[in-house]
């Protein structure tokens, strides 16, 4: 279901790339895939949806520092 909601934001984020709302959600899916991932053993995934979620985060804070 996670990975749904991922694919679900993520072709929003591709359709509203500037939209900050869209781009922080993202950013929180992929924190919680990550975490789901991290329960059920899978660090590699876990690994590669933190790696996706800082990176939007990074970016977020790059252009918002005072709200991120």
């Amino acid at each position: 279901v996670l990975e749904e909601l991922c694919n679900v934001d993520e072709e929003r984020y591709e359709a509203y790339p500037q939209n900050v709302e869209i781009k922080n959600s993202l950013a929180i899916s992929y924190q919680y895939l990550g975490n789901t991932y991290l329960d059920l053993g899978k660090l590699q995934n876990a690994r590669e949806a933190y790696e996706e979620m800082s990176k939007l985060f990074e970016t977020l804070h790059e252009a918002h520092p005072q709200n991120v």
